[in-house]
């Protein structure tokens, strides 16, 4: 069992790095493939992991991945909630009037819909799920890490003498 304080270091940067490319406007879009940005910070975590433990357990690995999960899901909530509540009524109905002269097959009651007041909370809705998910990403990223960066071999190598 690796302890916390060692495993720190590679949670912050991992779990910081998906949470800025998960806000960062066309890059964020990567997202929509399961939280993909946070299961990336959760490989990146385990790979600085790797510098200073030279073997970890699967659920150690688990542990990481998710903490770097929740601390990107941490970082995107922020953004996202700081983001939506500085929009105004004003630029919303600007861009849905954008939006509807582009595409004709955007109904009214889509139109209807994010303009009522019930959006904010449709969005608190949408990003408690997508939170859950940047944990469960990070937590298969973990996985996939400890798979992919200790491999069986470096396992071969400490057990000889």
């Amino acid at each position: 069992m690796i302890k916390l304080r060692s495993a720190r270091k590679s949670i912050l940067l991992g779990g910081l790095l998906s949470g800025i490319l998960s806000v960062i406007p066309i890059i964020n879009l990567f997202n929509i493939f399961f939280m993909l940005w946070m299961g990336v910070g959760s490989l990146i975590s385990i790979y600085l992991l790797k510098k200073d433990t030279p073997a970890i357990q699967t659920s150690d690995a688990a542990l990481v991945g998710a903490a770097s999960g929740l601390t990107g899901g941490i970082i995107f909530v922020l953004f996202s909630t700081i983001m939506v509540f500085n929009i105004s009524e004003e630029k919303i109905e600007n861009a849905l009037a954008k939006v509807g002269s582009l595409a004709s097959l955007v109904e009214d009651d889509v139109l209807s819909l994010v303009q009522n007041t019930n959006f904010r909370m449709m969005f608190f809705g949408v990003i408690a799920i997508g939170f859950c998910f940047a944990i469960i990403s990070g937590l298969t990223g973990g996985l996939i890490g400890k798979t992919i960066f200790f491999s069986n071999k470096d396992k071969k190598k400490e057990e000889q003498p």
